[in-house]
């Protein structure tokens, strides 16, 4: 069952995936969210809360998580 919260299923998704295909595919996810966001509370809202992601260009690798 699906957990609210929990992306386990997508990082095993997106893990599975090129490093492109990956990245197009988390950029798409983003858009669409940020997308239903404005539509939702409005754009310039959904700017404030989201402007740091959105407008933080990637400046390498994703570290990756650490099991313990």
């Amino acid at each position: 069952a699906l957990v609210p919260g929990d992306f386990s299923s997508l990082q095993t998704a997106l893990a599975e995936q090129s490093v492109e295909d990956a990245m197009l595919g988390t950029t798409a996810l983003l858009n669409s969210f940020h997308d239903l966001l404005s539509s939702l509370i409005g754009e310039s809202l959904t700017d404030r809360l989201l402007g740091s992601i959105c407008n933080t260009p990637s400046s390498g690798d994703a570290v990756q998580d650490i099991k313990s």
